[in-house]
């Protein structure tokens, strides 16, 4: 029996590390955030419970629908979002303001290219984003000079790792919603733990917000 046909009401997005690189010749794929390799999906209904199964669109398949890949991407993250079933909590709010979790199954990282939808997660002067595995996203939002520091955004993650059993490598950026920065840690030479090496983007959010 030859494949169903894909429907672009199906479409979805997951993410891929960028290291090993994606078969091109077997999947769709473009740039997400440094690091990352946004992955075009078909959800299918399994029909023994509703359940969403999820699956690799080929270049074949999206050719079919006959549409420019940015139009499919588009569509699929949008569609994505609107099937996620995420929650957006905030964190350790006694003690952090701006702290926020947002957790959902591997379609909530569709977040990363609608982030203006979602202005709590979003500072004046954007926010540290990182991804504490594929379905847990945390936010800091940077609204003045005092939350320049990525410690809470990487706290976060560590106690999520500690009490789900998740990865402790995570990737953190800054972003202002439409561009991402990945932030770099360099270990102290001194072995007191590592600071934060900032990219030029983020570097010129501090100096402006320390100079003020």
């Amino acid at each position: 029996m030859p494949p169903t046909p894909v429907k672009i009401t199906e479409l979805r997005v997951a993410h891929l590390p960028d290291h090993p690189p994606c078969d091109d010749d077997h999947v769709v794929t473009r740039s997400g955030p440094p690091g990352l390799r946004l992955v075009l999906m078909r959800a299918t209904k399994s029909g023994r419970d509703g359940v969403e199964l999820r699956s690799t669109v080929s270049p074949a398949e999206a050719a079919s629908l006959g549409l420019p890949s940015d139009r499919l991407f588009r569509e699929a993250i949008d569609q994505s979002l609107g099937a996620s079933d995420m929650a957006v909590e905030p964190m350790w709010e006694d003690q952090v303001k701006g702290l926020w979790v947002v957790a959902g199954d591997s379609t909530v990282t569709a977040l990363f290219y609608r982030l203006k939808r979602f202005p709590r997660l979003l500072g004046e002067h954007g926010s540290f984003v990182a991804l504490a595995d594929k379905h847990t996203m945390v936010f800091f939002r940077i609204d003045a000079a005092e939350s320049l520091d990525s410690g809470p955004v990487v706290a976060a993650c560590s106690a999520l790792a500690e009490s789900e059993e998740l990865s402790t490598d995570f990737p953190i950026w800054w972003t202002d919603g439409s561009v991402y920065e990945a932030i770099e840690f360099i270990a102290d030479p001194d072995g007191d733990g590592s600071f934060m090496s900032p990219g030029p983007l983020f570097s010129k959010v501090a100096d402006r917000l320390q100079t003020r």
